[in-house]
């Protein structure tokens, strides 16, 4: 069994170094994303830290920005030239620089082995029969990133177009689905995505014109191909929604033992400048675990 992380990172790169360290297998390869925006003199910091593992940079940067289509943008980058490596994979894990695992790199391994053919990655159904609240989402024009115009006026652009124009539909008649913007898909499931992608660019000019893109983007793709029927509608995250902001809560050390009871394998979002202990915390209950699995109880 053989994982590439795909890793999208904006902040704090000594995190990330972590990150990476932590998560270095013999069978990990890891492709990174650097957010464009990343000063010159970082970028060369952390390559010089993770030299010594199986690291690629991504060498297509796109300046991202929250809730534009530059996030589909980057995670897409990475995925082509991932597959355009010719790296031998079984599974593409996409995690963001502030993620942190809760088991051991052979727990995570040893798991995908045994759902080899799964798909993990929330889906859910964004109609008047499903999830109707959130449908402005793609119904809409979301001019983000389309003109570089004040806030103000380019919300005043936005009313205009969607009071003057149709709703906008799906291409291709699919249905729209939405979900958590991680997930861990087959290399088989990949090698889709970017070839369908080739295939029907109309597809991407669609929801480059749509709110939180990278929350809909893969899920549509996935849940109307033949890989739908080897969805597990979860991924393998930890995320605190309870403060009900835009973003989940930053984790802390009294976050630890809700973290490791929920048995799942990552978490996020951490923040060592804000505190850095509950990462020590999860290294020594990793390094006790990775223990147990060479000595074969795990």
């Amino acid at each position: 069994m053989k994982i590439v992380h795909l890793i999208n990172a904006h902040k704090n790169l000594p995190q990330l170094e972590r990150l990476v360290a932590r998560l270095s297998h013999d069978n990990a390869v890891f492709f990174i994303h650097l957010d464009r925006k990343v000063a010159d003199a970082e970028v060369a910091g952390v390559t010089a830290a993770t030299a010594r593992y199986n690291v690629h940079f991504v060498k297509e940067r796109v300046a991202v920005g929250w809730g534009g289509f530059s996030q589909v943008e980057a995670i897409l980058n990475g995925l082509r030239e991932v597959l355009q490596s010719g790296i031998e994979f079984d599974y593409l894990n996409f995690l963001s620089g502030q993620d942190y695992p809760l088991q051991c790199n052979d727990s995570l391994l040893q798991f995908l082995e045994e759902s080899r053919g799964s798909e993990f990655m929330e889906y859910c159904e964004l109609s008047r029969y499903g999830f109707g609240t959130e449908l402005y989402r793609y119904e809409k024009y979301h001019l983000t990133e389309k003109i570089l115009v004040s806030c103000t006026l380019r919300r005043w652009i936005e009313r205009f177009l969607n009071r003057a124009l149709p709703v906008r539909t799906a291409p291709l008649g699919y249905q729209v689905y939405a979900g958590s913007s991680w997930w861990t898909i087959t290399a088989h499931c990949a090698r889709y995505i970017r070839d369908f992608l080739e295939r029907n660019s109309e597809y991407a000019r669609f929801f480059a014109t749509t709110r939180s893109a990278d929350e809909m983007f893969f899920q549509t793709i996935v849940m109307n191909s033949p890989f739908r029927e080897q969805v597990l509608n979860r991924n393998l995250h930890y995320l605190d929604w309870s403060e009900h902001g835009r973003s989940p809560k930053s984790l802390t050390g009294e976050d630890f033992l809700p973290m490791l009871a929920s048995g799942r394998f990552f978490a996020r979002k951490f923040d060592t400048e804000t505190d850095a202990t509950v990462l020590d915390m999860l290294d020594d209950h990793l390094a006790v675990e990775s223990r147990r699995f060479s000595t074969g109880e795990g």
